[in-house]
């Protein structure tokens, strides 16, 4: 009886997401070891100026990115994982909605980057702001095509895509091209992957008439796309104020080692993507609130071992990175992971929280930007790259707290 209760069906959702969420871990370990190369060699071969901005403008790009978005491709994965198709009318809708949107990303972009960064080259991230437009029809259908649980294409193309810009990336360095032409690798990326996607996703679209058509006015989707932003900006306003306050080469090498977090947590945030399976009918099924928290638990144990042998060897990751030993980063770098387990947390459950208590969900990723913004402006200036890793520490601490409180909100 006890073997029956406890028996795996291997059609339900959650194993159906754990495979989906394990497809796109590897993805994004692979993506992440290729990029971490890609890094390294870029940390060993550019000035540190030249890292610094090549840095600032990618994390600026994760914030502007989401601007470009606004709620638009949450509704689009909702959507789809309560009817289980594409419908291509929205997806249509959608893509004209955010491209008219990145042309704000553009211009915001523009304008960050040019008050942070050394050298103020207006070309770098004109460039780069092209990728906001391929990443409008991409990010699209890479969400509805996860909320059907289909993910292989995707998986394909986030690795075939490092791979691209590691070796094109490596040879332009040994040419010796400036950075104007390695900035203009991203873009080329980006549309060449939204054409893939289209190509290998259009059998799942299925049309529909107008009247079937969700509303996808932004202030529908506002607090989805709030959320969103809040979000983006939480994970990556540190490099740009490391920038502002303390210079390009300085946030280069903090940005590195906070890529190295992100790989960390590349299983949390794969998991907490295809919670949207579960998060959608979490007020009518119980069940799917404790699949939505057993997923979260299964995120941040995911974290533990590599924590555990960064923490162990910080020093040797430190030297092998830069080519040579630089005094401090080891802290910064140990610090950074002691934050991990509660970024985990954060992002395996974020979506499900935003949908259960939309209102709770921003007032608490408001405030924990507000606290993570006040305390990097306060560290900073003293404490350089270690004091946004005390910030980093901090606020997501106080965040993961906010976060579980919105998801149990009428738990009971």
């Amino acid at each position: 009886m006890l073997r029956d209760k406890f028996k795996l069906n291997l059609n339900s959702k959650l194993i159906k997401s754990v495979k989906s969420s394990f497809l796109l871990t590897i993805a994004r370990g692979s993506t992440a070891l290729l990029t971490a190369i890609w890094l390294t060699i870029c940390a060993r071969s550019l000035a540190p100026y030249e890292l610094g901005n090549l840095t600032l403008i990618i994390a600026l790009g994760s914030i502007f990115t989401v601007l470009s978005d606004f709620g638009l491709q949450s509704a689009v994965a909702i959507d789809v994982a309560k009817h289980f198709r594409i419908n291509f009318l929205m997806i249509k809708l959608v893509i004209r909605k955010r491209l008219i949107l990145s042309l704000l990303s553009s211009v915001l972009l523009i304008v960050f980057y040019m008050i942070s960064a050394t050298g103020k080259d207006i070309v770098l991230p004109l460039i780069y702001a092209i990728t906001f437009f391929a990443i409008s029809g991409y990010n699209t259908l890479s969400a509805a095509m996860r909320s059907l649980n289909r993910v292989l294409p995707q998986v394909i193309i986030d690795i075939a895509g490092p791979a691209f810009l590691l070796v094109i990336g490596t040879i332009f360095i040994k040419l010796g091209f400036g950075l104007q032409a390695i900035v203009g690798i991203y873009p080329v990326i980006k549309i060449v992957s939204f054409m893939a996607l289209y190509f290998s996703s259009h059998k799942y679209f299925g049309e529909e008439s107008i009247d079937e058509l969700p509303k996808l006015k932004l202030k529908n989707n506002w607090y989805y796309g709030l959320a969103n932003l809040f979000t983006y900006i939480y994970s990556s306003i540190d490099i740009w104020l490391v920038a502002l306050i303390s210079g390009s080469a300085i946030s280069g090498r903090y940005a590195i080692l906070s890529r190295i977090l992100e790989v960390v947590m590349i299983p949390s945030l794969a998991i907490g993507q295809q919670s949207v399976v579960h998060a959608v009918n979490i007020d009518s099924d119980r069940k799917n609130l404790h699949d939505v928290i057993k997923l979260s638990l299964l995120a941040v144990l995911s974290t533990l071992p590599a924590v555990a042998f960064i923490v162990i060897f910080a020093h040797i990751i430190i030297s092998f990175i830069f080519g040579y030993y630089i005094l401090g980063l080891s802290s910064v770098l140990i610090l950074l992971m002691v934050s991990a387990p509660a970024g985990a947390f954060i992002l395996s459950t974020s979506f499900a929280s935003s949908i259960r208590s939309q209102k709770i969900f921003i007032y608490s990723y408001g405030l924990g930007l507000i606290l993570n913004v006040s305390l990097n402006l306060i560290f900073i200036p003293f404490y350089g790259s270690f004091g946004a890793a005390m910030a980093n520490l901090f606020s997501d601490v106080v965040l993961a707290l906010l976060v579980l409180v919105a998801l149990m909100k009428n738990s009971k």
